[in-house]
């Protein structure tokens, strides 16, 4: 489809937002003085950060609220999911509210929105109130980042874009070391409900700057064209089924189930059903609008690496702590220290991808980050063991936030750096709805494989205890006489140690259900790997470029060296 057909097939109000629409949002922004603009960035940028850091410090405390809601492993991993499910069925509809609310009053709304939500979540005692809290902070949260990166590209020239963007991520990377460590001591040291009471400020101050800096009028019409409320309904409930099917169905048995069959095919027909109806071109009004897809080649062929990226940036934060919490036995306040490194490591990578990616391309970029994640989580699953050395850890958490910054922006610049400027707003939509659905994808998948592997290895490890192993008998015995030598009577030592022997087996195996994930996150990121020499041929080209630019500089490093000199 060219481009003259597609603009024909589309609203005249969307045409209209690239050519008149979009003239009037620069001379709005023009009339901001040099601090206005610098004031919205950092406004932006806090609104993003309380996002992205409580999504990260919730991680951290899930164990914490498990035991006070008096939920299962998978149940509390729905704080989580859901949250992402809400966050994915607005993502679609921000540039709707945009128009009929104006940039300001969403973004304010929103933020108000996501601090009540939080304020929810303190008061919450029972699993119920807790995920609708964690609902309406989704419904907020969805707005932020999105908006953020359509206002930061539309307010600064891209001569001037790219200090904009290091502020940007100063900050948002800032919270990501700091949310954790809030969320960790304060839960070690009162109640984990407290924690989300920092967010209610943050979120005020966030809103107050943004309302006082941006323009009221900004990307407002009185009368917006119609929103599809068939398509929106199509897509939550799609959405909803599929989060359900996700979340119940380990519980459930998953096609045995009736309830998930039945989830699976809602899900799978509504899915469709909207891809149809958005797809087509008498629709005037589309929600995602995803007949860009035939225009933006380079988006439509990154998808499915959008989804991989979203899987691999959100299971892998989401699986760390709970392996550090239930298998090492660190506190909250421990586990959101590996955070802080893992943010800074973030941050140098996020500046490594930004400076290098225009110069190397963005697609050896994300193949050396791809290419490092895996490797970081090779080295976990051959050094991950029940008590796995602190350093060790600290070393891989490194090179796993290096390898996630560098493709933040690399991806982001694969997808939508050909975009053009009337039609970045829905190609962002869609690059993040995508990203979102990987990264609800990933969290459930890796939710109910934990379950599944755990049962498979406690079944063979229970297996061998119970064949009268000599040796797993004799470490019986010795920890009964070891017990019952600190004076407890030798029917207590006996029980006592079956008690502590049951204990290693079920240490032991959470370790191995943990490296079955980590096998999962390298294969997904080699999947990557050949999804990008794949589809981008000009990767292959540069990639091999610059391997050999890199073997001449060491070879060329190695003749000219002292050692070598001498030798000769």
């Amino acid at each position: 489809m060219s481009t003259d057909d597609l603009s024909q097939t589309l609203n005249p109000a969307i045409v209209a937002e690239g050519e008149l629409f979009d003239s009037g949002i620069r001379r709005t922004l023009s009339r901001l003085t040099k601090l206005q603009r610098w004031m919205i960035v950092v406004g932006l940028g806090l609104a993003v950060a309380v996002e992205t850091g409580t999504t990260i410090a919730i991680n951290v405390i899930l164990p914490d609220m498990k035991g006070n809601v008096a939920a299962s492993q998978d149940e509390i991993g729905w704080v989580v999911t859901v949250y992402g499910a809400a966050f994915l069925c607005v993502v679609p509809l921000t540039a709707w509210f945009v128009r009929r609310l104006g940039t300001r009053n969403y973004l304010v709304l929103s933020l108000l929105l996501y601090g009540g939500g939080a304020l929810g979540c303190c008061l919450s005692e029972t699993l119920p109130a807790l995920l609708t809290a964690r609902v309406v902070m989704g419904i907020g949260g969805g707005a932020f980042l999105v908006r953020a990166m359509s206002a930061l590209t539309r307010l600064h020239a891209p001569k001037e874009r790219g200090p904009a963007l290091l502020v940007f991520a100063l900050i948002v990377n800032s919270s990501r070391a700091l949310m954790p460590v809030l969320f960790g001591v304060v839960a070690d040291n009162t109640r984990w409900n407290l924690a989300f009471l920092a967010i209610v400020p943050l979120t005020l101050v966030a809103a107050a700057l943004l309302y006082k800096v941006i323009p009221r009028r900004l990307e407002f019409e009185p009368d917006p064209p119609p929103i599809d409320l068939v398509s929106t309904g199509l897509i939550v409930a799609g959405l909803t089924a599929f989060q359900v099917a996700m979340s119940r169905g380990q519980q459930d048995m998953w096609l045995q189930s009736r309830l998930i069959c039945s989830m699976i095919l809602v899900a799978a027909v509504c899915l469709a059903l909207f891809v149809w109806r958005d797809t087509r071109p008498d629709n005037p009004n589309p929600v995602l609008n995803l007949r860009l897809l035939y225009r933006e080649s380079a988006l439509s062929s990154g998808i499915l690496l959008a989804v991989i990226f979203g899987v691999l940036l959100s299971a892998s934060l989401f699986v760390l702590p709970q392996y550090l919490r239930g298998v090492q036995d660190y506190n909250a306040t421990q586990t959101a220290l590996f955070f802080c490194v893992d943010a800074i490591a973030t941050f140098v990578g996020l500046a490594f991808g930004a400076k290098f990616a225009p110069k190397l391309s963005p697609q050896v970029v994300v193949l050396l980050g791809l290419s490092i994640f895996a490797i970081a989580n090779h080295l976990l699953t051959l050094q991950l063991t029940p008590d796995t050395p602190a350093l060790n850890l600290y070393l891989i958490v490194v090179l796993h936030g290096a390898s996630l910054g560098m493709q933040i922006p690399a991806v982001s610049g694969m997808l939508l750096g050909k975009s053009s400027p009337r039609y970045l707003p829905f190609d962002m939509a869609i690059y993040y709805h995508s990203r979102g659905v990987g990264s609800v994808l990933g969290v459930s998948a890796t939710v109910a494989m934990l379950d599944i592997r755990e049962s498979v290895h406690s079944s063979r490890l229970l297996d061998v205890a119970g064949r009268l192993n000599p040796d797993i008998h004799r470490l019986q015995v010795g920890l009964g006489h070891a017990l019952h030598a600190r004076g407890l009577p030798a029917t207590t030592a006996n029980l006592g140690s079956y008690e502590i022997l049951h204990g290693l087996v079920t240490r032991q195996t959470l370790t191995l259900a943990y490296i079955d994930i980590f096998w999962c996150f390298q294969i997904l990121a080699l999947a990557g790997i050949v999804l990008v020499l794949v589809l981008w041929p000009n990767a292959r080209r540069a990639a091999s470029t610059v391997v050999r630019r890199v073997f001449v500089l060491a070879f060329n490093g190695v003749r000219r060296s002292p050692a070598v000199a001498s030798s000769r």
